[in-house]
């Protein structure tokens, strides 16, 4: 935190280095918002450097409004990259804060970062949040990363990059050590050059504030860009990753941020309506998944979710369930699940307890399993907390009628040879039906395996452990009529016999 404490003069040179092409829409505005930060000129110096890079609309016109308060640098074009280079180059300043041509600083932005210098004199980047506004300047929302990223430091840079160049501040002795932007990652240069920095050794604190606007507008999120981008960034993660100078502890890391890598990605092809190349970056990242694929479908769609929360907007699940890349997508991954195991699931009114039901079937590590939910007419959020896993099981809402008609029904729809039962505020331990399905296939006379259980809290703690079979060691009608050995959640059956009696 960035102390409310009057520091003394500390007499820093900023320079704020906005590149451009083809700009005079909004750089005008860019640049106003620059001018108007409220900055002691006995404490702290400003400069201004626009590099044109090599535009050919008004952009040389809009910034001559300006005179001598901007320094004004022209080039062929070159790339991003190259135009933040040579405007550091050129740059007196000992603090570099970069501006987009169409992004604006909110009011306070310099002062604060340089304070958080003063207060920190051993950090070399100052990073902030940042909020997205539409063309006219209108805040959409606001992205503040440190409350889930407190920590700035390499893992956090290449597993989740939260990085907007625009809502940054570093030394530019920073930039001269690792060599400044490389133009071969053009779109991503912002993000490798951190990363550079970090392995550089370089400290990064926050400032814990939105300081920036961040400009949606049709040329920001084109098609070709976003591919072009998506493109880019996995080439510098597959660079960063030969690297023979990453310490072991973050090449321990890499499936995890190459999964995120391409899991936003995927988002942003979404958003940006490449609907092909997201159904082919969602599919990479099943290489790198830590979890089982149905379980990572899921994710995709809560990760979806919240990509669009933070946008502005809410996902609308029924156009993405529609899309035919991710049609056939869901169907390579569930093709060949043959559903020797059905997992039947009554439920009522059980937000608090179904989603940890579901999951712990989903991560089991015998897959030849089909899920039946069967909502008994629930009146909370049970159908909503399901939403994200409707693409790996099968759902089916009736009225209330108990549970025992809703796992007669499930058991209808049921296409495997065994039926295992979960009641809804119950979960299944790892290795469950591994474990049962084992039994079964060692002797073949076997119709029915009960195990043990846990009582839990709500809090999912062990109260106590019940091992019936320690007072009923043979499961006969005795057993089951002075010991109460059944517990529906820790049984699996064979499905002819609930066929045979005629159901629950």
């Amino acid at each position: 935190m960035v102390s409310a404490v009057k520091y003394p003069p500390i007499n820093h040179a900023i320079s704020v280095i906005i590149p451009a092409y083809n700009g005079s829409y909004f750089i005008a505005q860019a640049i106003e918002s620059v001018l108007q930060q409220d900055l002691n000129p006995a404490e702290i110096a400003l400069e201004i450097i626009v590099v044109d890079d090599g535009s050919t609309d008004d952009t040389a016109k809009v910034v001559e409004r300006f005179g001598e308060r901007v320094r004004y640098l022209h080039q062929a074009n070159q790339g991003v990259a190259a135009a933040r280079n040579r405007g550091i180059e050129a740059a007196q300043g000992q603090l570099i804060a970069l501006l987009d041509q169409d992004d604006i600083f909110l009011p306070g932005k310099l002062q604060r970062q340089v304070q958080c210098f003063a207060a920190h004199p051993e950090v070399g980047l100052v990073n902030s949040g940042w909020q997205l506004i539409d063309p006219q300047g209108a805040r959409i929302s606001a992205i503040e990363p440190w409350h889930d990223l407190p920590e700035l430091n390499l893992t956090t840079w290449i597993v989740h990059s939260p990085i907007l160049p625009s809502a940054m501040m570093f030394q530019r002795q920073w930039w001269k050590r690792v060599g400044g932007f490389d133009s071969r990652f053009d779109g991503v240069d912002d993000v490798e050059f951190v990363w550079r920095l970090a392995l550089a050794g370089c400290q990064a604190i926050w400032l814990p504030q939105v300081t920036v606007g961040y400009r949606q507008h049709q040329q920001a999120v084109s098609s070709r860009s976003a591919v072009n981008r998506a493109q880019t960034f996995r080439t510098v993660q597959n660079h960063w990753f030969s690297r023979t100078d990453l310490p072991d502890s973050l090449r321990q890391l890499e499936a995890l941020a190459r999964y995120e890598g391409l899991t936003w990605m995927a988002w942003h092809l979404y958003h940006t309506s490449c609907f092909a190349e997201m159904g082919q970056w969602l599919k990479d990242s099943l290489e790198f998944t830590g979890t089982t694929r149905y379980l990572t479908v899921a994710d995709w769609v809560k990760r979806f979710r919240g990509y669009c929360q933070s946008y502005g907007y809410s996902l609308d699940l029924q156009r993405l369930r529609t899309l035919p890349p991710w049609q056939r997508l869901i169907a390579q991954i569930c093709s060949d699940r043959d559903p020797k195991v059905s997992v039947i699931i009554p439920a009522y009114n059980c937000d608090r307890f179904i989603e940890k039901a579901v999951y712990s079937v989903l991560e089991q590590d015998y897959e030849n399993f089909e899920m039946i939910v069967i909502d008994d007419g629930s009146t909370d959020r049970t159908a909503e907390v399901l939403e994200p896993y409707l693409d790996v099981i099968q759902y089916v809402y009736q009225p209330n009628q108990g549970a025992a008609i809703a796992r007669n029904r499930g058991c209808k729809l049921a296409q495997g040879e065994f039926l295992a039962f979960l009641d809804g505020d119950d979960f299944f331990l790892p290795g469950k039906l591994t474990a049962q399905m084992a039994v079964f296939e060692s002797n073949p006379a076997i119709d029915l395996v009960q195990t043990g259980w846990f009582v839990v809290n709500a809090q999912e703690e062990p109260l106590t452990q019940l091992s019936p079979w320690e007072v009923a060691p043979d499961l006969d009608l005795a057993a089951w009529v002075l010991h109460k050995c059944v517990r529906p959640s820790a049984m699996m059956i064979r499905r002819i016999w609930w066929e045979q009696v005629g159901g629950v």
